[in-house]
């Protein structure tokens, strides 16, 4: 009797304590760096793709890349969906590992099986893949240009799957998924999985936040915003403690990609996006904790505290398991 109510006290308080997923949170390395760098471009892809093409796209002087987006409407921004993050990461390390490109799993495990083993909120499902690029902003020019005996193809050809997917209007969530293997092929793989559906609950006008490497060397944080019925007064960075206010590279105060350069940085430093309403509401992004510059896996992208400590990662939570099994064995 007593190992019974030791072991509900200790239930009891663990509950108490549990730690509860928020909206922009890493959650057992879920999303990384650079599925979060991969996801900010996607929404702002979504929500001005012209404004993309011609400032990301056209200067990279490709055969064709000024046909597309000729029928792509912009549209809504999507959700991150952790279950499509860890989907679309697996498959990105079964082509890594196994050696392989396909939207099949290398041991040829069907597809759509694969994302009922992850996906349960239902819906539409769709997937693009790519390899061999070195950045986010690599690949999702790939998926962008569709090429075609080395030339973009134009919106409605049959071969712009991939972008025909990332604007599609049905889709409201998605997961991204890299995985680098310098043994394999290609080396950097990229899975983007879609859902129709939204697992997870969250009215965040702040739909996605984080930075791309310009030069890579020198950091744009970027922050997706869109409400149509609450404008924001303001979007601001909070790097390093110190606050910035954003400027508006598209848009408008509704529907916006913000953007901050030129921002004294350095790396694995804390930071966090800010947007301030109308109504003089204030929402966080991430909900909790802090994102970091993590360049090259010298930090982790997201922690639960300003002061980030690499070697420290046992958490309240682990603590009290600890507690809970040594009350089973002592009491």
């Amino acid at each position: 009797m007593k190992i019974l109510y030791s072991l509900l006290v200790s239930f009891l308080i663990f509950n108490q304590f549990a730690h509860i997923d928020a909206y922009g949170e890493t959650v057992n390395g879920y999303p990384s760096s650079n599925e979060r760098e991969t996801f900010v471009l996607l929404n702002m892809v979504r929500m001005f793709p012209q404004e993309f093409k011609k400032e990301y796209l056209l200067p990279q002087n490709r055969t064709g890349m000024d046909l597309i987006f000729s029928k792509y409407d912009a549209t809504t921004p999507l959700r991150h969906d952790f279950s499509l993050t860890k989907v679309a990461r697996a498959h990105s390390r079964d082509m890594a590992v196994n050696n392989c490109f396909q939207h099949n799993s290398c041991n040829n495990e069907n597809i759509w099986d694969r994302f009922k083993e992850y996906e349960a909120c239902g819906g539409a499902w769709g997937e693009n893949i790519s390899a061999g690029n070195n950045s986010p902003l690599g690949s999702m020019t790939a998926f962008l240009c569709d090429s075609k005996n080395g030339a973009c193809v134009p919106d409605g050809d049959d071969n712009d799957g991939h972008r025909r997917n990332i604007m599609s209007k049905s889709y409201a969530s998605v997961g991204s998924g890299y995985f680098y293997n310098q043994d394999s092929t290609y080396r950097h793989y990229y899975t983007q999985d879609f859902s129709s559906g939204v697992c997870e609950d969250t009215y965040s006008p702040i739909y996605s936040a984080f930075y791309t490497m310009v030069d890579a060397k020198t950091p744009r944080f970027i922050a997706a915003y869109s409400n149509s019925t609450v404008a924001f007064q303001s979007v601001s960075l909070v790097f390093n403690g110190a606050s910035h206010t954003m400027d508006i590279h598209y848009g408008n105060n509704n529907n916006a990609i913000l953007t901050k350069d030129n921002v004294e940085f350095e790396f694995c430093a804390p930071f966090y996006f800010e947007a301030l309403d109308v109504n003089k509401n204030i929402v966080r992004y991430p909900d909790e904790g802090f994102l970091r510059l993590a360049t090259n896996s010298s930090c982790e992208s997201w922690s639960e505290n300003e002061i980030y400590n690499a070697s420290s990662k046992l958490t309240l939570s682990v603590t009290l398991i600890i507690s809970l099994i040594l009350s089973i064995f002592f009491i």
